[in-house]
């Protein structure tokens, strides 16, 4: 029943809602204590399909969130009520709900319009997070209070911080392999980053880019994946140099080995004739950890393009050739490669030699 959940969680704000759950176009949906987490969720897809010109009624899915929590509840209770209980239900739920991980479903509104629909039931890492972190906040919110975001470059997961060991939540595995020991990859962040997640997502192809950007940075000014975006309309927009360095300088304060921020740096550099950093940055991205493991050879190529081009610039042949080396294994052209690479003596480039190898294994 949607009934008992409500009263609990009309009970948990003290204050009713001021407009409780009216049709979010044109009006204001907050309430006399702010948002929740989930309402403030809500509030974030809602503004996204407001956007795109799309009506959506918020109660429809606050009641489908209040239902479905509702019954992980009383699986709870029936478990003993602990939160490791609550944990374990919610996790269940995520996994055997058959929400598969689909790149570009990131909004909750669409999650929960699938969810029912047995083939068609979809999420990404961030949906998924997402939605774990509504169900702890209405299931259990002492759970909910040691949740983080845990953030790498295309992925985001759940970090539950513990004082006898931080344990990670990989939404996207299967039940038996989503809890582990805390690797400790990545930045952290409080759980309600989810949302400017959310919002940056709708960021790419909206005509409010930038407005969305502004919106998110001033509330979130930590949001790496926004300060990069700045940076690159900046670099590549405005031809505002200066404006692009500001911001990605503070993108790699908080994700120092993101690629794209390397690479971005890289650019910013090369726009300002500094062909040595440039191709240091260049070097920085290639070698990064999240580089390294990508499968995908797409965005090394474009790298080691860039670092070529520019070694060529400064005319050092021995770096044109290990660039060169590269592109040909990326070609499986493995024979002339490793041929290039006898050519390859000095003894302060073992770690090119070593690079390369490492791709071809």
């Amino acid at each position: 029943m949607v009934t008992k959940r409500m009263e609990l969680w009309n009970k948990y704000h003290r204050k009713r809602l001021r407009e409780r759950l009216l049709p979010f176009l044109g009006k204001k949906w907050i309430t006399d204590s702010g948002l929740s987490f989930t309402e403030d969720v809500l509030h974030a897809c809602l503004d996204a399909y407001r956007r795109e010109e799309k009506s959506v009624d918020p109660k429809k899915y606050m009641e489908k969130l209040l239902s479905i929590a509702d019954n992980l509840s009383e699986k709870v209770k029936k478990a003993g009520g602990t939160e490791n209980a609550a944990k374990e239900s919610i996790k269940y739920f995520i996994s055997h709900n058959n929400i598969p991980s689909q790149r570009h479903t990131y909004n909750l509104i669409d999650i929960l319009d699938t969810i029912d629909d047995e083939e068609n039931r979809n999420a990404n890492c961030l949906g998924k997070t997402t939605l774990f972190a509504c169900l702890a906040e209405m299931v259990d919110h002492n759970l909910f209070s040691k949740l983080r975001k845990v953030s790498t470059p295309s992925h985001t997961f759940i970090r539950i911080k513990e004082a006898n060991g931080d344990r990670d939540i990989e939404t996207t595995a299967p039940y038996s392999e989503m809890e582990g020991n805390s690797t400790g990859i990545g930045v952290e962040y409080d759980i309600k980053m989810c949302i400017a997640d959310i919002l940056y997502s709708f960021a790419d192809t909206n005509i409010y880019e930038e407005e969305i950007l502004n919106k998110i940075l001033n509330r979130f000014p930590n949001h790496e994946s926004s300060l990069y975006k700045k940076a690159w309309i900046a670099l590549w927009r405005k031809g505002n140099i200066s404006e692009a360095e500001k911001y990605i300088n503070e993108a790699l304060k908080i994700l120092p080995e993101c690629p794209y921020s390397l690479e971005l740096k890289g650019d910013i550099e090369n726009r300002k004739d500094s062909k040595e950093r440039a191709r240091e940055y260049y070097r920085k991205a290639l070698s990064s950890m999240y580089t390294v493991l990508d499968n995908e050879g797409d965005f090394k190529i474009k790298l080691l393009k860039k670092r070529l081009k520019v070694s060529e610039e400064l005319g050092d042949e021995e770096d044109a050739v290990y660039c060169k080396a590269n592109l040909l294994a990326f070609e499986g052209k493995y024979d002339e490669a490793m041929s290039l690479l006898g050519n390859l003596t000095n003894p302060s480039r073992e770690d090119i030699k070593l690079f390369i190898l490492f791709n071809l294994v």
